[in-house]
């Protein structure tokens, strides 16, 4: 169907498909390597993908979005859809990445995250269902990372057993937590004068960067952090020296990062308990917020925000 949506998320941009796109996804349609998961279908000739992406434009159940990678490659990766519209559902699918210099840029779980946005602000969709081979690992944990949850199982038009995955906007359950946090990587300038890390928001940061603080001369024992937040999401970066960041969801899973070079930093979304510490003696570690200092959206007491996690 012809649309108009689109929507920027991390380091994706999804837009309406268009005919330019075409001959590109066909070439990777054709490519054994990206079909080993997708319907058999003969070799796909320039007149079959102008036919099929004719018959598209005018089918009012299916919406295409072309996937950008607008960090560092900056340009057409990958495409994928939603279709099947009945009520207030509709099917997630058709994801092919077929760049393989995207691989492994989590392109593939911020497009899914991206396209899950449009559907239920733009399109009021409030449960969105999906197939999966369950051999299909890496597209199942894709799945897994961005919310959706198995719910039963379906056998395609072969005979062969797929997962029935589901997301539900109904579910109070906050999807971001543990999931979303991630380390990021900013590209590196300079010359023999020395080097420059340039980090802008809606851009090389996932937010818009509303207020800006560091912490230095922290003792090496000391624990700084010891909260959660309930609307801040957070971008911390050691510009100097190395500390370490404790992250728990308050369901029992924690990880830890490391922070030990200028330009690499930590992605923290809301509602996930953050504890800095082991600073070394010239830790300077940078914090980029997405919201101005509200006192009200600290949650400072552990055993609060476990709680406030199991309710929802």
């Amino acid at each position: 169907m012809k649309h108009e949506f689109e929507i920027s998320y991390r380091n994706v941009h999804l837009r309406p498909l268009e005919e330019s796109d075409i001959e590109t996804l066909r070439n990777w349609r054709n490519d054994p390597g990206n079909s080993q998961y997708l319907s058999k279908k003969p070799r796909i000739t320039k007149e079959m993908q102008f036919e099929w992406y004719r018959k598209y434009l005018s089918d009012k159940n299916e919406i295409l979005f072309a996937i950008e990678e607008n960090r560092f490659l900056n340009r057409f990766v990958g495409c994928l859809g939603l279709y099947d519209f009945s009520g207030d559902e509709c099917f997630f699918g058709k994801l092919l990445l077929g760049d393989e210099e995207a691989h492994g840029t989590r392109v593939g779980l911020n497009a899914t995250i991206a396209a899950v946005q449009i559907a239920i602000s733009e399109l009021n969709i409030k449960n969105i269902f999906l197939y999966v081979y369950p051999e299909n690992r890496p597209a199942r944990s894709i799945y897994e990372q961005a919310g959706f949850i198995v719910c039963g199982f379906h056998e395609d038009k072969n005979g062969k057993e797929e997962l029935l995955m589901s997301f539900s906007a109904r579910e109070k359950k906050e999807v971001h937590n543990m999931n979303k946090v991630q380390m990021l990587e900013f590209p590196q300038k300079g010359d023999e004068r020395g080097h420059l890390v340039i980090v802008e928001g809606l851009k090389d940061i996932p937010f818009d960067i509303k207020r800006v603080f560091y912490i230095y001369g922290s003792e090496h024992e000391v624990i700084r952090g010891n909260h959660a937040n309930r609307d801040s999401e957070f971008v911390l970066i050691n510009v100097a020296g190395t500390s370490k960041v404790k992250v728990k969801d308050g369901e029992g899973n924690e990880a830890i990062y490391c922070l030990n070079r200028p330009h690499t930093g930590i992605y923290l979304p809301t509602m996930v308990w953050k504890e800095m510490y082991d600073f070394s003696e010239d830790s300077v570690l940078l914090v980029l917020a997405s919201t101005h200092y509200d006192a009200e959206e600290y949650i400072r007491d552990y055993d609060d925000f476990k709680n406030r996690v199991n309710e929802s």
